[in-house]
């Protein structure tokens, strides 16, 4: 009893074991199917873009927090400067021993003064991005900033607005833009996919369904008999038409130049909206950004810096547009490219297009009455076939369907009664012939 009932709980042990690998196993499988789904692809661009954001903040922001502080230094040294040449000043226009300037020299050692001062606050902005006061700064590496850094990273524009400048964070830029690129080119391909069934399905319901319906009234005018032969509009298969089926219809071209144009033209409405931007302006900066080429000359700054609700919603928007943007103009060009390479290869073929001749068959017009086609030989039979007949020629060929003369067909015939080859018992197995028959005299 002992043995068997350790082998009943071995035997327990081992289908709990399989049992939860065999659930962890589908909980894998379902996850992956999740996470490479429509659905799943675009969450994990999020997750990949909020993520590398906030990391990104955290690795720069010591970083930051040092050029703020030496702004606040030299802000300070500019503070004084300040105050120096303003005493500085008021002693040159003294009369005493040591400042007994004329008038050409006061005005030389103002402007050698001023000049110093100029160049002493033009250095200051650019190093260390001093604004006029001592307190304040304006984070690079806030969260809209870094947002837009890796939104920029992921669909390959590169606005160039911001970039890292500690070891760490180029470092990390280089192996999350390994990861990200590739998401999003993957997350592209899938939506872009899903876009390409959509545009095809729409086009061909909306603008193809009206030639099928004047093509199949037009070979059947009855409505009725179109019922019955089940060849009404809504009898068809979606994707199998008879004519201009879903499956293998092309998109013309100017419908995927209209495409682009319209999409464009929304982009330049709303970010004109958003970021102040005159029409052209918003044209080109939309243009650039679908495009992925990104000169860095204009960038959503506002879209991504606005406050409250009403500016949470513009940011998504904006990275909304940015994303199927960039899958919208990939596909209407592929799809344009894909045009163009059927026309190209269309009219490369129909250069060198070779009619074939007609295929002609000579039918023998007279055969013997045993069935035999004796007056065309076997091997000549077959070289007829595909062979040039002249008109001419077939012209002149007696016609079998002319009238024959009786009269002279049988003064034709030999004394014999026979013709030449025919058998002499041609006659005697057919039957109802009696053999004691006797001729009957005319």
């Amino acid at each position: 009893m002992g043995r068997r009932q350790q082998k009943l709980e071995e035997e327990r042990s081992y289908n709990l074991v399989v049992r939860q690998r065999r659930e962890t196993g589908n909980f894998f499988k379902s996850f992956l199917k999740f996470t490479f789904s429509h659905v799943g692809l675009v969450l994990l661009c999020v997750v990949i873009a909020v993520g590398g954001a906030e990391i990104f903040i955290n690795i720069e922001i010591g970083k930051e927090e040092e050029r703020y502080e030496d702004k606040r230094e030299r802000a300070k040294e500019v503070n004084n400067a300040q105050e120096y040449l303003s005493s500085a000043f008021w002693w040159y226009a003294q009369e005493d021993e040591g400042y007994n300037f004329t008038q050409e020299q006061f005005t030389d050692r103002v402007e050698s003064d001023l000049h110093e001062f100029i160049e002493f606050v033009v250095n200051a902005t650019n190093e260390v991005n001093y604004d006029g006061q001592v307190e304040g700064w304006q984070y690079d590496w806030d969260f809209p900033n870094a947002l837009l850094f890796t939104i920029s990273i992921m669909t390959l524009i590169g606005y160039g607005q911001i970039s890292p400048v500690t070891i760490v964070g180029k470092l990390f830029t280089i192996g999350y833009s390994l990861i990200a690129i590739a998401t999003m080119l993957v997350m592209l391909a899938n939506v872009g996919s899903a876009l390409a069934d959509g545009l095809i399905y729409t086009y061909s319901r909306c603008c193809c369904r009206w030639f099928r319906s004047q093509r199949i009234n037009s070979e059947i005018p009855s409505r009725t008999l179109r019922k019955k032969l089940r060849r009404r509009l809504i009898d068809e298969v979606v994707g199998d038409e008879m004519y201009m089926p879903t499956n293998t219809i092309a998109i013309p071209i100017i419908v995927n130049v209209v495409i682009i144009f319209f999409y464009i033209f929304l982009g330049a409405m709303l970010f004109s909206m958003w970021e102040g931007w005159d029409l052209l302006s918003s044209a080109y900066f939309a243009f650039i950004t679908l495009t992925t080429v990104g000169f860095g000359d204009l960038s959503p700054d506002k879209s991504f810096r606005g406050t409250g609700a009403v500016g949470t919603i513009i940011m998504i928007c904006s990275v909304v547009y940015c994303s199927i943007g960039l899958a919208v103009l990939s596909l209407c060009i592929s799809l344009i490219q894909e045009q163009i390479s059927k026309k190209a290869a269309r009219a490369l073929h129909g250069k060198v297009e070779v009619v074939e001749m007609d295929r002609i068959e000579i039918i023998p017009k007279r055969m013997n009455i045993q069935g035999d086609e004796d007056a065309i030989p076997t091997d000549d039979k077959a070289g007829l076939v595909d062979a040039e007949v002249p008109m001419d020629e077939i012209d002149n060929e007696d016609d079998a369907s002319a009238p024959i003369d009786l009269e002279n067909e049988n003064n034709s015939r030999p004394a014999s009664g026979k013709l030449p080859g025919e058998p002499d018992d041609l006659f005697d197995d057919m039957p109802g012939q009696d053999d004691d028959l006797t001729p009957i005299d005319h």
